[in-house]
């Protein structure tokens, strides 16, 4: 007969370990829906659901360790009592690996526990003031192919809230998280190249196309103008016929620089084909789409771009010499214009034909004036 105190003892033992494996099947899970991600936010997200299904916390942020300056940078922050100035003063800031407890994770690889905050003399410079009114904190780094990448740290306002047992079960979502913002990464970057024409640094005309489908329809929805510029250098073949295409390659490079200077990231500057470009712009009226485009058809007409010369001697002595270029510009607006994004694209490539090229070029032609 099994004395009572034995059974008790193995019933516990049953108990935590079925109590384990249960945390373990939701790592398991938890792993396979972080690891289908392929955006950062995406997998943060994910990560935090499952820290969250294993651990409760107050606090949590996420670091990475930015590779061009080797400092640890927060990229996902979290406080329940944080004020705002708190969370965005700590978010996107960087710091030496060593400083702070997350900093300390991140250069020795280990994770750390602190059960009582009060009782134990950690400085955590480069944390949240409101770090301190935690009792618990757990930090563990994030690593890929036995390198630390960055750190997951959760805090808590109850003491000893942390056992070994929770840092290793939240090391390993760490570890998962590492690999999914690493695959998400090179994915995106991917992605990103794919979608960037490699001449002029613009996004080309396959992710110009996505673009426009999707901002028409949100125009729609939020019934709201949706302009576009249709830009076209005037006499280019000329300039390659005579010059070669290094001189060809020059202009549009300065063009599409002039162009990204101008908008400063406001509205999608793609280059269409060739020496054609378009600019998208969203809740942009004609009037004010009309006052850009011919912003730029003048700064464009003012400036000189310094082309090679002569393309039978090398590049280290080639000869350059100051031309000017002009361009003709085509526009059109939702709702006015059109009623479908690629009826949009119609009428601006049509008003740039029809009312700039064919009416002498360095013009900018609207639709309805065609």
């Amino acid at each position: 007969m099994i004395p009572v105190v034995a059974f008790s003892l193995i019933f516990r033992f049953y108990t935590r370990l079925d109590h384990l494996n249960k945390r373990l099947q939701q790592i398991n899970v938890s792993g396979n829906i972080i690891g289908r991600q392929l955006e950062e936010h995406k997998v943060i997200m994910e990560a935090t659901n499952a820290i969250s299904s294993l651990v409760s916390y107050d606090y949590c942020s996420i670091f990475k360790i930015n590779e061009p300056t080797g400092k640890l940078k927060v990229i996902y922050h979290y406080g329940y009592d944080l004020t705002e100035k708190e969370r965005m003063e700590f978010l996107g800031r960087e710091f030496n690996l060593g400083e702070g407890l997350s900093g300390k994770v991140a250069l020795e690889g280990k994770y750390k526990i602190i059960g009582d905050y009060h009782k134990q003399e950690h400085i955590l410079p480069n944390e949240p003031k409101g770090i301190t009114r935690l009792q618990s904190i757990l930090s563990v780094p994030l690593i890929r192919n036995h390198k630390v990448i960055g750190v997951l740290t959760v805090g808590h306002r109850e003491r000893d809230k942390y056992s070994n047992e929770d840092a290793t079960l939240i090391e390993i979502i760490a570890n998962q998280t590492a690999i999914a913002i690493k695959n998400a990464e090179k994915y995106q970057r991917a992605k990103r190249q794919s979608e960037i024409d490699e001449l002029t640094g613009l996004f080309n005309y396959r992710h110009f196309e996505h673009e426009l489908f999707s901002w028409f329809k949100e125009a729609q929805e939020k019934n709201e103008p949706l302009s576009l510029i249709i830009m076209d250098i005037d006499h280019f073949k000329k300039i390659n016929d005579t010059y070669g295409h290094l001189a060809g390659n020059r202009v549009l490079h300065h063009l599409s620089t002039l162009l990204i200077k101008k908008m400063q990231r406001k509205g999608l500057i793609s280059r269409y084909g060739g020496e054609e470009f378009t600019i998208l712009l969203p809740n942009t009226t004609e009037k004010e789409a009309f006052l850009l485009a011919e912003e730029i058809r003048q700064e464009v007409e003012s400036q000189s771009i310094l082309i090679p010369t002569d393309l039978t001697k090398v590049q280290e002595h080639l000869e350059e010499i100051p031309i000017q270029v002009t361009v003709s510009m085509g526009l059109a607006c939702y709702p006015k214009h059109a009623d479908d994004s690629l009826s949009l694209i119609r009428h601006a490539d049509r008003a740039m034909y029809i009312g700039a090229k064919r009416k002498g070029r360095n013009k900018v032609a609207v639709y309805s004036a065609v």
